[in-house]
């Protein structure tokens, strides 16, 4: 049998000489049955496994696998010493060779035992899956996670909100009773300030009616009980009889008048025209019963002018808690020493 070529097939072993310098033919009259020659393109382990088990079916009465051949193991001193490069056929290739269509079996292998690519790249993913169960088990969880934390944030954030807007009416409920009374007391006190001017000017009125009225007074009175002095609108009446502070002071009620008190001092020295040189008069001054160190007028207001002379009161044998008037100055002394008194009240019509 021959080739396209006119080259005979099926020649088992065909001895490679040295004379034979024409490649063109070697490739074609390979015995299918022999193993491949290595091709520098068939790397992939998986491709020749396939063309391996592809070979028997090109060669039903042959095993699949031969003892070396000629071709592939040449014997020494046989093969040059550097092997030629592989020249394709100038006018095409035999199809019917098995070295041809394993050469060109990528494809056809590639298509018939898809299981052969699909097992190893799902060897290969099984870790890359388990990796992306992980990562989503971990994405669910933070989105668990994050919806949570939103859906709180949102209801505090709902709570917050009511409160605020309970906060707000109260403040503008607060703000309009706050207006309103703050009209009202505006109101009130623009009602004592003219009730205030009105009080001033009735004051004013009434003082002037009570000048007129003492002036009027002091015109018609002109005169106090004989044997008192006039000393302003009032009468000074000063004893010839010298008694105790007790009995001068119930004199003086006798006589709708009280003991003299010299509360400042002009009345003072109006008093100093009454007194005899060097003489002695009770007045209404006295210490306190429960507190000796104060002195208190007759009427129980606290003594606040006072013209005591040097050294008084010296409360001399803790027995003086009686005031007397020295013609002007004071002085501390027994109440039951004698002495004279002065006497006043105010004038009468």
């Amino acid at each position: 049998m021959q080739n396209m070529y006119g080259n005979p097939m099926g020649i088992k072993n065909q001895v490679f000489t040295p004379d034979d310098d024409n490649d063109d033919d070697d490739y074609e009259n390979t015995n299918p049955c022999d193993p491949k020659p290595a091709l520098p393109s068939r790397t992939n382990r998986r491709m020749n496994k396939a063309i391996k088990d592809d070979l028997p079916l090109k060669c039903m009465n042959e095993p699949a696998k031969q003892p070396p051949s000629v071709w592939t193991t040449p014997q020494k001193g046989m093969i040059p010493k550097e092997t030629p490069r592989f020249q394709p056929p100038a006018i095409g290739l035999d199809f019917s060779s098995g070295a041809v269509n394993a050469a060109f079996s990528d494809t056809t292998a590639r298509n018939t035992f898809p299981e052969l690519e699909a097992m190893p790249h799902h060897n290969k993913q099984r870790p890359g899956r388990s990796k992306m169960v992980v990562l989503t088990g971990l994405m669910v969880i933070i989105f668990l996670a994050l919806a949570g934390v939103t859906a709180f944030i949102s209801l505090r954030y709902i709570a917050v909100a009511e409160k605020v807007v309970d906060l707000e009416e109260t403040v503008s409920d607060l703000q309009k009773n706050a207006k309103s009374e703050q009209g009202n007391v505006k109101a009130e006190v623009a009602d004592l300030n003219n009730t205030m001017v009105k009080l001033q000017d009735m004051i004013v009125v009434n003082i002037k009616q009570i000048k007129e009225i003492k002036k009027t007074l002091e015109n018609i009175c002109t005169r106090c009980p004989v044997g008192w002095y006039m000393n302003g609108s009032s009468c000074y009446y000063v004893s010839m009889e010298k008694v105790s502070w007790d009995e001068a002071r119930d004199e003086c009620y006798k006589m709708n008048s009280v003991l003299v008190m010299v509360k400042d001092k002009t009345e003072s020295e109006a008093l100093k025209k009454l007194f005899k040189e060097n003489g002695r008069y009770w007045i209404g001054l006295r210490r306190d019963p429960k507190e000796v160190h104060i002195w208190k007028w007759l009427d129980g207001e606290q003594v606040t002018f006072t013209n005591w002379g040097v050294n008084e009161p010296n409360y001399y044998s803790n027995v003086e808690h009686c005031g007397e008037t020295i013609s002007g100055p004071w002085n501390d002394r027994s109440c039951a020493d004698k002495i004279n008194y002065i006497c006043k009240k105010i004038r009468t019509c």
